[in-house]
């Protein structure tokens, strides 16, 4: 791994590391906060990095989370310091539909927690999904997405 010593928060569940704040993690969600504007959606909260950095951004109109996990929204959304125009959503992003008429600048999936090529077959169900609710100039992407295409 690519940090030092300090001090990192991570995120568990039955024992295993889901999410953590070390510079290597945030790094793998750099194009999610670079590309975001306008309406965003994100699946998967985690440790609210991505949402925190993306909401800091001028060109963000809104920003719609879905998160499964009741013990993850208890246990996280308590610290993040959130704007009015956030929205977190208990639900699960395969079962979730966005009213007709929603459309979103930017769609980002985050709900897998290792690097698994099984994850490129849901990436692709999400994509065929959400592809009517992303605005023709916008940008949807899962974590991981270039990892699983190239290696499937």
């Amino acid at each position: 791994h690519d940090f030092g010593a300090g001090t990192y928060t991570t995120l568990k569940h039955f024992g295993s590391i889901v999410m953590s704040d070390t510079p290597m993690e945030i790094r793998t969600c750099e194009d999610a906060v670079e590309n975001a504007k306008g309406n965003v959606l994100i699946a998967g909260l985690g440790l609210g990095i991505v949402l925190l950095e993306i909401q800091a951004k001028k060109t963000i109109k809104s920003i719609t989370v879905i998160e499964k996990n009741k013990e993850v929204l208890d246990l996280v959304k308590k610290y993040l310091p959130l704007k009015s125009f956030v929205k977190i959503v208990k639900n699960d992003i395969f079962k979730w539909q966005p009213s007709k008429n929603t459309k979103f600048d930017t769609i980002y999936f985050d709900i897998w927690s290792d690097l698994c090529l099984d994850n490129y077959e849901e990436m692709k169900t999400l994509y065929k999904k959400f592809r009517k609710f992303k605005n023709k100039n916008g940008w949807m992407r899962s974590w991981s997405y270039d990892y699983c295409k190239e290696r499937r």
